[in-house]
């Protein structure tokens, strides 16, 4: 049973007829498969990594959705894109003004019972 090199690593079963050294190449071919795979997969779940695939898809789907296959912009996507930011806006500055509001009705409150209890 003479193998040399990688060639038996992946399909090798070891038996009580293997040489050491036949026992050595497949762990080390074993080991580094396990090396490069184990490589690769904190290269694909790198926080850059994976930042970089979400912005290009982000990208990608953001020119899809507002310009044509020629290039051309579509008007109503932007304008119902336009809408719905103008809404969130609006939502939000209608938030901090009853916060505000809100705010004042207690402080108000509480000044009127702490003018109760000087009485």
């Amino acid at each position: 049973m003479s193998h040399s090199g990688t060639n038996l690593a992946p399909d090798f079963t070891p038996s009580k007829s293997s040489s050491p050294e036949e026992l050595e190449t497949v762990i080390k071919a074993r080991q580094e498969r396990l090396a490069a795979n184990v490589d690769e997969f904190l290269g694909r779940v790198h926080p850059k990594a994976v930042i970089a695939r979400s912005s290009q898809t982000f990208q990608e789907k953001a020119k899809d959705t507002f310009f044509t296959d020629n290039g051309d912009l579509r008007g109503e996507r932007v304008a119902a894109a336009g809408a719905v930011a103008a809404a969130a806006v609006a939502a939000l500055i209608a938030l901090v003004i009853n916060r505000g509001t809100n705010k004042k009705r207690k402080v108000t409150k509480l000044r009127q019972k702490l003018a109760k209890l000087d009485r």
